[in-house]
């Protein structure tokens, strides 16, 4: 499930976009479950014409990962093992994207915080990065 709720500046004024977002899934190889949310402020955020002003915003984002299973279904260790290796995953990011013509641009900054369970014992692990990406429409 997503669902923005964006207000839109009139003129000059600031577009600010709020998403949250939920999911569920169920399979075979184990379950998973995830909520998080963004926000961005900037201009033209809902444009759909490229060849308008360029589109810019800043964002900042959060979002929460876990993965289950069910004893009582039988596990096999040896995939147990492989599909909790990361049991909780959480990701909060900001930055700064930029629309121009047909190319998207995107600087973030990325921390990403994982959950290791190996019987009662926990781990936790961090990691932080930068992030660019570059997107071409044609």
């Amino acid at each position: 499930y997503e669902r923005a709720f964006q207000s839109t500046g009139a003129g000059e004024e600031l577009d600010v976009s709020f998403t949250p977002r939920a999911a569920v899934s169920v399979g075979p190889d184990g379950s998973a479950t995830s909520a998080g949310a963004e926000v961005r402020v900037g201009q033209y955020l809902r444009q759909n014409n490229l060849s308008e002003s360029p589109a810019w915003y800043v964002f900042a984002g959060a979002d929460r990962r876990a993965l289950m299973y069910n004893p009582a279904e039988g596990v096999d260790f040896q995939n147990a093992m492989y599909l909790t290796q990361r049991e909780v995953v959480g990701d909060a990011q900001a930055g700064i994207a930029v629309r121009m013509g047909k190319a998207d641009l995107s600087l973030a900054y990325v921390r990403r915080e994982y959950r290791h369970v190996a019987g009662v014992r926990s781990f936790d692990e961090t990691e932080e990065f930068g992030a660019v990406t570059v997107n071409w429409r044609w």
